[in-house]
């Protein structure tokens, strides 16, 4: 779990509302600037096994580890502009209180690149990291081109170029 602190640039003794109302969408953008909204740093999956999970993005996808050490269960992986972590299933909320309440949803994690070249490559690298098939290599229909498959826990990896918006 990830706590914030947020403080504020304002003299002792005044608050928010002291400020001209020009001057609170100010405030409010350096608020979530300031906590970091609307940015995701790590995006953290839950596996089964994660020595499988390891090999498939260390070795098959070549992600780059970071302060990695054999047999750790929790294993960070430094990406562009982000960071992906894998954890083991039966870790990733042991430190919360006895009865907290835990719900997990289902998320597809998006990869894009320039050309429908690239997204085959990526596809049969995924393919030959031991990852399942989903949507073989095609156009989309909303106009780019996509492919799908996912990882051995079954997350699931869309890979796409989009011709309207560049997401490289």
């Amino acid at each position: 779990m990830v706590g914030c602190s947020i403080s504020s640039s304002l003299p002792a003794g005044r608050s928010v509302g002291d400020r001209p109302s020009g001057q609170l969408q100010a405030v409010a953008d350096e608020v979530a600037e300031a906590a970091g909204l609307g940015r995701v740093a790590v995006v953290s999956l839950t596996v089964s096994d994660v020595a499988r999970s390891l090999a498939f993005y260390r070795d098959g996808l070549g992600f780059p580890t970071h302060n990695y050490a054999d047999g750790d269960v929790y294993i960070m992986f430094r990406l562009e502009g982000s960071w992906l972590s894998i954890v083991a299933r039966e870790e990733m909320f042991k430190d919360l209180p006895a009865g907290a309440a835990v719900s997990f949803s289902s998320v597809a994690l998006s990869h894009n690149v320039a050309s429908e070249e690239a997204v085959r490559a990526v596809f049969e690298q995924g393919l030959a990291a031991g990852a399942t098939a989903i949507k073989s290599p095609r156009p989309a229909p909303w106009g780019g081109y996509e492919a799908a498959f996912a990882d051995p826990d079954g997350h699931v990896w869309d890979i796409a170029m989009n011709p309207f918006t560049d997401l490289t």
